[in-house]
């Protein structure tokens, strides 16, 4: 029997169940074009009899499909038999060190329900095929969150949380878990490292108040900054952040604070010169950016550094 044989394939009877299936949830514009003007270059690669598994050509078949094909040429391989091979091969075929989480929890959530894999199976082959380490700890954490609300899941799809943070989610009550999900979806926006200080801080916040979520978004200064009719979701998520840093570390807060203070004098009175902490703060040192736009600016800089001196080594007084 020949391990490899061409022939067109209904596009009906193809396995639209692909391994990674957001990635490929939409066609591929360029593609499909190219395809509508040139045809099918290259056969897509698949296995089994009806449904026909996908094992290469993912992107070919979609685009296909949109363009209202009813056959597409494939490659039809015999060195793959069952169902599970098939899937192996699929992810195999797309292995990359940088697969989006949903696509993760996609492929782990089937291979664990459909295919009924031990652990074992789980933490040594497919882990590492997804780009991740194989431990028995990451995989819980991606079953876990598999298994999570809808509007979670959505938002990882999104790219608005990460896997990471959707675990994190887990210390609180579900409704505020789909609550603060809406909310860094729609009121505001943080950085995935703010978001974890966020809901650490929030933790903190209930567990020390016995209260649920929603009356920390009702706190009078939370929502004035929620509610601000000028700020965009970056300006609301900053000083949403800023708050959070206020209540979790009041003196850390008013120490920052001084020294954005200091810093806005320096650069208030040198043109050019942008003064910076670190995220968190508590980093030592500060970021100084100045902008050169010819050389003689360099000039300039020098004598700027050596009027400011004593005002720029004030500020380590601040922060370290």
């Amino acid at each position: 029997m020949e391990r490899f044989t061409v022939e067109d394939i209904e596009l009906k009877d193809l396995d639209w169940e692909f391994p990674a299936g957001s990635r490929y949830a939409y066609a591929d514009e360029a593609l499909a074009d190219s395809m509508a003007r040139r045809g099918l270059i290259n056969p897509i690669l698949v296995s089994g009899s009806r449904p026909r598994v996908v094992i290469d050509g993912h992107r070919r078949a979609v685009a296909a499909k949109a363009l209202g094909w009813g056959k597409i040429a494939c490659v039809q391989s015999s060195a793959v038999q069952s169902p599970e091979e098939a899937f192996y091969a699929a992810l195999t075929a797309r292995w990359s060190p940088a697969w989006p989480d949903e696509d993760r929890l996609v492929v782990l959530s089937r291979a664990e329900k459909k295919f009924k894999m031990p652990r074992d199976k789980l933490c040594g082959l497919v882990l590492p095929l997804l780009g991740l380490r194989p431990q028995e700890a990451v995989l819980d954490i991606y079953l876990e969150v598999s298994r999570m609300h809808p509007d979670i899941l959505e938002n990882i799809a999104g790219r608005v949380i990460s896997v990471r943070i959707a675990w994190g989610l887990r210390r609180f009550h579900a409704d505020d878990q789909r609550l603060l999900c809406r909310n860094f979806s729609e009121l505001f926006h943080m950085s995935m490292s703010q978001q974890q200080y966020c809901l650490d801080t929030l933790a903190d916040w209930q567990r020390s108040r016995e209260a649920k979520l929603e009356a920390f978004w009702n706190i009078k200064e939370v929502d004035a900054i929620l509610r601000h009719p000028i700020w965009d979701k970056h300006q609301k998520g900053r000083a949403l952040f800023c708050h959070l840093k206020t209540i979790r570390n009041p003196r850390l807060a008013a120490q920052e604070t001084r020294f954005y203070s200091a810093a806005q004098q320096i650069s208030e009175n040198c043109a050019g010169i942008e003064i910076e902490a670190p995220e968190y703060f508590e980093d030592a040192g500060y970021v100084m950016k100045v902008k050169l736009k010819k050389p003689a600016s360099v000039d300039i800089l020098e004598q700027l550094l050596r009027d400011k001196k004593d005002s720029l080594k004030s500020l380590f007084d601040i922060i370290l």
